[in-house]
């Protein structure tokens, strides 16, 4: 299946690597031009992320995070073991430590920069044959086929400097601020 998602960032690239891993074609398109800097200290320092208004925030990940990375994605899993990350462990706090089971394990979260864990998804998005990310284009609209019952079909999206990109499936993952509204709206979607 050809797939676009709409929007780079770490929820659209973590998507793309999961349908990718699933065996999908994937297109990810985001809106800011810049790319992933060589290193975690430049990401912090310099990368502009006008669509991600958390971008200089800490990112945590509970325990089916990291399980869901290591099963699903383990190459990207291992990259986000070499970065710098903090570990907080919520068994410190327990009132009786004995009382602790082996599942309590699941209570610890890790704790990086957003621009760490941006930044690395990126690069193995990137490198990853079978998704292609193409940044500083914008998507003006969706493509839709004839409608059935009044519901049109989107089968891709209009690009500001890439042409129409026909696809499958396509996948909001804008964020917040999306424009999908106003396209489903355009094309005369309930």
């Amino acid at each position: 299946m050809k797939i676009v998602v709409v929007g780079g960032g770490a929820g659209g690239l973590l998507t793309g690597l999961l349908l990718r891993h699933d065996g999908h074609e994937v297109t990810v398109i985001e809106r800011d031009p810049e790319g992933p800097p060589a290193d975690d200290e430049q990401a912090w320092d310099a990368w502009t992320r006008r669509g991600v208004s958390q971008i200089r925030q800490p990112h945590g990940f509970i325990a089916g995070t990291r399980e869901i990375l290591a099963s699903e994605l383990p190459e990207t899993s291992a990259l986000l073991g070499d970065v710098d990350m903090f570990h907080f462990d919520l068994r410190r706090f327990a009132p009786d430590p004995d009382a602790l089971i082996d599942e309590d394990d699941r209570l610890q979260y890790d704790v990086m920069r957003r621009t760490t864990f941006e930044r690395t998804v990126a690069v193995a998005a990137e490198h990853t044959e079978g998704i292609e990310v193409h940044r500083g284009v914008a998507v003006t609209g969706l493509i839709s086929s004839p409608t059935t019952n009044g519901v049109p079909r989107v089968t891709g999206v209009h690009t500001a400097t890439h042409g129409d990109l026909a696809a499958d499936l396509v996948i909001d993952s804008g964020g917040r601020r999306t424009a999908a509204p106003k396209w489903l709206d355009q094309l005369g979607a309930p």
